[in-house]
């Protein structure tokens, strides 16, 4: 488990990306870039108002399209300086980006159906490798903490990248987050991390803004 210290404390605001067209057509989109469909810009505002309650100090985003429009909408509404990072984006997924679970199960020998078993033991076509993706997203925290020991922070997000986080956090399975922690579109995790390593998750996937 890699341990996130800070001499403060820090919240951290998790959002994962609103509603793409491919989220709306069930493909698989790793590190390609759909845009935010109607639904999902609709969402980004609904999440912009929610902000407004919190004292945000920041937002750090993924520089993918579809986080990035994301975390522009709610950095409108919040007027707080934002950037992007290379880190924070989703994993890059081969040759399964852009298809359907439908036609990677009839391409690749029902690959999705095993990876819904066990996704770590699955080797995807031109794929980054997990334990590569899990250094980044984690190294990737660790150096946004270490700039910024205090505040309220909000990161724009992707799934894979939420479940490997808290997954580290909670000394889980990767696997397991993955397949039973439920991440909506827009959905807001709250993680308060305080000095001696101490974390406190305060919500996983709110989505009370979106009703």
């Amino acid at each position: 488990m890699k341990s996130f210290g800070v001499s403060k404390m820090v919240k951290l605001y998790l959002v994962r990306h609103a509603c793409t067209t491919w989220n709306e057509e069930n493909r698989i989109q790793g590190s390609h870039n759909p845009d935010l469909s109607a639904r999902g810009k609709d969402q980004a505002k609904r999440l912009a108002r929610r902000f407004k309650k919190e004292n945000i100090s920041f937002i750090v985003s993924s520089d993918l399209l579809r986080t990035a429009k994301t975390a522009r909408i709610v950095q409108k509404s919040l007027n707080v300086p934002i950037r992007y990072e290379k880190g924070l984006r989703e994993i890059h997924l081969g040759s399964w980006e852009g298809k359907t679970p439908e036609e990677v199960d009839r391409l690749y020998q029902n690959g999705y159906q095993k990876w819904l078993k066990s996704p770590s033991g699955v080797r995807i076509p031109e794929a980054e490798p997990v334990p590569k993706f899990r250094k980044r997203v984690l190294g990737t925290f660790g150096a946004i903490l270490h700039k910024n020991p205090e505040g309220n922070i909000v990161v724009v997000t992707h799934g894979g990248v939420i479940s490997t986080l808290l997954s580290n956090l909670l000394s889980g399975r990767e696997d397991y987050f993955l397949l039973r922690l439920r991440l909506d579109n827009a959905g807001l995790t709250v993680i308060q991390i305080e000095e001696k390593h101490h974390v406190v998750i305060h919500c996983v996937n709110d989505i009370s803004h979106l009703r």
